[in-house]
Order: C-alpha cells, then structure tokens, then sequence
C-alpha cells in the first residue's frame, strides 16, 4: 500500500512540475538586452502617440520596456507607458505585452482574448511565464 500511495503522490508531483514554466526572461542586466528593451520601449511610444494622433487626441506617452523573448527579429516584451493628455489633470497609463517587429507593434488584446492574443503573440512557452509571474 505504502508504494502505490507513495507512487501516486510521485505522479502528482511530476504532472504539478510538469505545468509551471521552466522559461527564464533574458538578464535585464546583459547590454543586448538593455539595447532591444530600450528598442521595443521607443517603437511602442512612437506607436502609442500615432494612434493618440489618428484618435485626434493631443497625448504625450513615455514608455518602459521589459524584453521578455525573441522570435527571429521580432522583439517580445512587456510596455508600461505613461501617458498625459493636453487639458486633463489626470494621467493615463497602461502595461501591455506587445510583439515588435521593425515598426510594427501588435499589443495583447483585451478581456476574454487576452490570453490567446498573448500565446499568439509571444508562443505557448514564454506566455505561460508570464502568466505565472
């Protein structure tokens, strides 16, 4: 009785490891890393301020970026932007992931597809680190 028992909880603890992510982000601190987040940061701000434009709203935004991954040249990651519209007292803000690609910048989707849009965007294995943090 003793090895099924000590069996089972041997599965369930496998098949629990076996769900988390073993997917570690890039060292924030490796210069590459400073460069592309600092690359993913400008073209998301630049982005986020044309489409405050085409809106017709006069906005200026500063983003952060978090590179989380890279798939082929595209550069995947976290945008935490800021955000002050002419006029309002309040400032506005968002944290997004988005993919980069040269100017292209696809941001998650929200609600209910917010989780598809993500493993879209970034692939099942770097999504789910995410998710989990």
């Amino acid at each position: 009785m003793k090895r099924t028992r000590s069996g089972v909880v041997l599965a369930v603890a496998l098949l629990a490891a076996g769900c988390s992510s073993s997917y570690e982000p890039p060292d924030p601190a490796d210069p590459a890393v400073v460069r592309d987040a600092a690359t993913l940061a400008e073209a998301v701000e630049a982005d986020t301020t044309r489409l405050s434009t085409e809106a017709g709203d006069r906005a200026t935004w500063t983003c952060e970026g978090e590179l989380w991954g890279r798939d082929g040249a595209a550069l995947l990651g976290v945008a935490t932007c800021d955000g002050t519209y002419e006029g309002e007292p309040e400032p506005a803000g968002f944290v997004t992931p988005v993919r980069v690609e040269g100017d292209e910048v696809t941001y998650a989707e929200d609600g209910s597809g917010y989780t598809d849009s993500v493993r879209e965007m970034w692939g099942d294995e770097i999504a789910e680190a995410w998710f989990e943090r």
